[in-house]
């Protein structure tokens, strides 16, 4: 089943990531579903949004991890917190797409429609 999942990162850690560069990243680390999009003309100046497949949406949060993580070790709290919600919008949108699956699947104790 191939899904996709929409989010909001902060404009800071998507200019960290480079997001140009996102898709060739993936595909050098294996990503098997490499659909990935930045909605310029609905992004602002503060959030950039995101609609990917859940594949990229957790090498995503590899890669923001990662960012974070530098972001942390040169003291720049405002990169590292940006990478921080990043992270937190991408679980929360493979979450509730994971939710909605579930409740729009059907159950196997329903009975049969004939």
């Amino acid at each position: 089943m191939l899904s996709t999942v929409r989010f909001r990162i902060p404009k800071a850690a998507a200019d960290a990531l480079h997001l140009r560069h996102v898709k060739r990243r993936a595909r050098q680390a294996s990503v098997t579903d490499v659909r990935f999009d930045v909605d310029e003309r609905r992004s602002s100046s503060v959030e950039v949004k995101v609609t990917c497949s859940i594949a990229m949406a957790i090498f995503l949060v590899g890669e923001l991890r990662a960012v974070g993580e530098r972001a942390k070790a040169k003291r720049d709290t405002a990169l590292d917190n940006a990478c921080s919600q990043a992270v937190s919008s991408a679980f929360k949108a493979i979450d509730e797409l994971d939710k909605a699956s579930i409740t729009n699947s059907p159950s196997k104790d329903a009975p049969a429609s004939a």
